[in-house]
């Protein structure tokens, strides 16, 4: 049944991108050479993205790619990661705890808690990857476009790019241009937002350009959690050295304050979007209850017994959160033309300092300082060459000080990790035509990761007299009460704690060492075929890798996991029809995974340790269509429509103690674990199988006086797990999330007016879900951004 399942879906996708290219050359054929040079004369607007490391129209680029420009970025008013989302549909974003966003494409992703952890989808700024996904704050602002790729990058950009790519193009320095912007807007939850930019010529042959960001917000939450405080500037120089020679440079800084992220708990009126440090919920609520465990040796064997009662978050002494966090970063880009084509050196240096208390679930403290240095050397030929290719060498270094401290109450775990990562690659890529219309091409790329880690770990456990006495018609409730450690990174000391009936504290230390080095050759073979000058028909097949690495646990034997791997097929068609007045692209993917990294909590010797395994094998295909079209001269409207089937399809791992999941589980684990966990043939979360985006944007000319522009959003997506537990209560159904805008442009263009309103349903959905997993099972969710108003205005010179 499986088997006919795959060739059916095959069958269908192969059909409908044939209809589509034969359909896009019947217009399409009809338009003449001369056509061609009209290209933007009119209708639709064209997007040139460097998502292949040269400038091309993003409907002439053979791959997977949704570029959003920079008209639509600060129409929809993007200062955060998170805001991408209704822009890009097969891309979704969340913010987990303190600064890290963690990016998904089609489900693929993964959730970067600490430096154990690598993203799956890697963000480059300007052509420079982040390692850490809490390098994206302080970025969104005076940007000229983005470009969201799908599916594995293996070959151009190489590690941590298994599920996709995302590349955040700044605007740069305009030689010879004095011009400048200036955009304000005030909303609901004291919305504050200025951003502006100024462009001055230094000399005839050299630019600076200053931008900045402030934006400032109440929480979302009632107890002032899921704010922004955010400030950030970015300075760019460019220069024209001479004919073949130019010189470009930039460095930026931001600070992000305020309370941060915030969540609420299950059972909750998540509408009222009740904080977890809010009084208001009552002591019912919050003096958190748990359950009956499902075995009579569990995690509930320390104070936390069955029947326990913890203190709600707002009565332990040092918990209110707070964020404090710095970025900034330097880059270099030296391009001389030759003969061969253009040489391209790009070195930077980034670094980021965090310190920041979210109490979500657990409660974590974590102080840490990032550095990374980069730098790429590539030769990139004349476009015009009838072979084509591009020569890259890629060096990246890492060095991260990190402590973290997740605490459950009556477990905490001190973590200190300092990972290192010298990593090296080289690859090409090949083009060649062998008609006009007809190319292939393939790639190469070499990586070498050489990694290591030197932690510490320090585990404190309260215990009961009780947890050692037989079970015997029920638990012991010896310590039933408020047995809850400092939050703090300074280690306890056992004669100083003051057991709550007669329970007393453990404290182990341990050392966590690993070095090792992965090696891996990734490929790309592609075809490509101009079925008519507006009509692309490609194929590809592509391979990426993502290397192992080591994690923080009291289990020195088993610290480490293995790369994950990843094949695959694109089938795809770029069309314009009707004078360029209608776009209309077809994909069909479907990608295999071996060895998929998942980094999730899990108890190792009676500690919560927050672990990255391999869980085995995962598929995901589907279909994507696209349509952008121009119905009348001052009419356009778009769409999108994605089906997404994913599936576990090898997903068994063990567990050390009675695991909370969905997925089928019991006794006798791989690897001797006393419990296994089998989400084989599951649905993985954050991929649900229909997403749907859909828009309109309406002009009015008022004449000499200028025009209005309405515009309406709305978004879709079907139902989807939101944490990786897979528990019912983590199923999300359906919804929509809509928004629309009004506003008023002069006929110099250069002051506008709007006003605003997202997430018109006020639908209050959820981003993330995690279970308290040492508390019974409770469930905690971070909620999406409720509905949101105000006015933007903005001046341009």
């Amino acid at each position: 049944m499986n088997s006919l399942f795959n060739d059916r879906f095959v069958l269908k996708c192969s059909t409908a991108l044939a209809s589509v290219a034969m359909v896009a050359a019947m217009p399409a054929q009809a338009q003449s050479a001369d056509d061609e040079g009209q290209f933007n004369a009119g209708g639709l607007t064209e997007i040139i993205v460097t998502a292949q490391k040269r400038a091309e129209s993003s409907q002439k680029a053979a791959v997977a790619i949704t570029a959003v420009s920079s008209d639509d970025l600060a129409r929809a008013g993007v200062t955060d990661a998170q805001q991408l989302t209704n822009l890009a549909p097969a891309l979704h974003i969340d913010s987990v705890y303190g600064p890290a966003a963690n990016f998904y494409v089609r489900g693929v992703g993964n959730l970067v808690l600490n430096a154990s952890s690598d993203p799956a989808v890697v963000v480059n700024i300007d052509g420079v990857p982040l390692a850490r996904p809490t390098g994206v704050q302080g970025m969104f602002f005076d940007l000229e476009r983005v470009e969201v790729l799908k599916g594995p990058q293996g070959t151009l950009y190489g590690r941590n790019a298994t599920g996709g790519a995302v590349n955040v193009i700044t605007a740069q320095p305009k030689i010879g241009q004095t011009s400048g912007s200036i955009t304000a807007s005030y909303g609901n939850y004291n919305a504050v937002k200025l951003d502006g930019a100024l462009n001055l010529p230094v000399s005839e042959n050299t630019a600076v350009r200053i931008a900045g960001l402030y934006s400032n917000r109440d929480g979302y939450y009632s107890d002032g959690t899921g704010d922004e405080d955010l400030g950030a500037f970015r300075v760019s120089v460019a220069s024209d050295v001479s004919d073949t020679f130019t010189v470009s440079a930039s460095f930026d800084y931001a600070h992000q304050g305020g309370k941060g992220p915030g969540s609420t708990a299950e059972g909750l009126d998540y509408n009222d979007r009740i904080g977890v440090l809010d009084d208001r919920a009552g002591a019912d609520v919050y003096e958190r209850v748990i359950s009956p465990a499902p075995y009579p040796f569990n995690a509930a064997g320390f104070a936390a017994l069955p029947g326990a009662i913890l203190q709600p978050f707002n009565e332990i002494e040092g918990v209110d959160s707070y964020q404090d966090n710095e970025f900034w970063g330097v880059r270099l880009q030296a391009d001389l033309e030759t003969s061969l084509g253009t040489v391209s050196f790009i070195p930077s240096y980034r670094e980021a300092t965090l310190d920041y208390l979210s109490p979500i679930s657990p409660i974590i403290l974590s102080n840490e300082k990032d550095k990374q240095t980069s730098a790429e050397l590539r030769l990139v030929s004349p476009s015009e060459n009838q072979l084509q290719y591009i020569f890259g060498l890629f060096y990246f270094n890492e060095r991260v000080n990190s402590l973290n401290n997740f605490n459950f109450e009556y477990t905490s775990f001190h973590a200190v990790i300092a990972p290192k990562v010298d990593s090296y690659a080289a690859y090409s890529r090949l083009t060649y035509s062998i008609t006009p219309e007809l190319r292939i091409s393939g790639g190469l790329r070499y990586t070498i990761d050489k990694k290591s880690t030197n932690d510490l770990n320090v585990v404190e456990n309260v215990y009961c007299p009780g947890f050692f006495d037989n079970y015997e018609g029920g638990p012991a409730t010896t310590c039933v009460g408020t047995p809850t450690l400092p939050v703090s990174f300074e280690v306890s000391d056992p004669l100083a704690y003051e057991g709550v009936n007669g329970s007393f504290l453990d404290i182990t230390t341990n050392p966590n060492r690993g070095k090792e080095t992965f090696k891996k050759l990734t490929w790309r073979a592609a075809v490509e075929y101009d079925v008519a000058p507006r009509s692309l028909l490609y194929a590809s097949v592509e391979t990426g890798y993502k290397a192992g690495g080591f994690f923080n646990t009291p289990d020195q034997a088993n610290n480490s996991f293995q790369p994950e791997t990843i094949i695959a097929y694109t089938l795809g068609s770029k069309n314009r029809f009707l004078d360029n007045r209608l776009q209309l692209n077809l994909e069909a993917f479907w990608w295999e995974y071996k060895d998929q990294q998942v980094s999730h909590f899990i108890t190792v010797f009676g500690a919560p340790v927050f672990a990255t395994e391999n869980i085995g094998k995962s598929r995901f295909r589907g279909v994507e269509l696209e349509m952008r079209a121009q119905v009348m001269s001052n009419t356009e409207v778009n769409g999108t429509v994605q089906y997404l089937d994913a599936r576990n399809t090898d997903f068994l791992y063990g567990s050390a103690t009675p695991p909370n999941t969905g997925c089928p589980s019991g006794f006798g684990g791989p690897g001797g674990a006393p419990f296994y966990v089998d989400c084989t043939g599951s649905r993985p979360a954050k991929a649900p199988e229909w997403t749907l985006q859909g828009g309109i944007d309406q002009r009015i000319p008022l004449g000499e006086t200028g025009d209005i522009t309405v515009s309406l959003n709305t978004r879709y997506e079907s139902g989807s797990y939101t944490g990786i537990e897979l528990l019912p209560s983590q199923y999300q159904s359906g919804f929509f999330t809509s928004g629309a805008q009004v506003g008023f442009t002069t006929a110099d263009r250069r002051f506008n007016i709007a006003g605003f309103v997202d997430n018109i349903e006020d639908n209050a959905t959820v981003g993330f879900s995690q279970p308290h997993n040492f508390a019974g099972g409770q469930l905690f969710v971070r909620l999406q951004a409720p509905r949101t108003y105000g006015v933007r205005a903005g001046y341009k010179f």
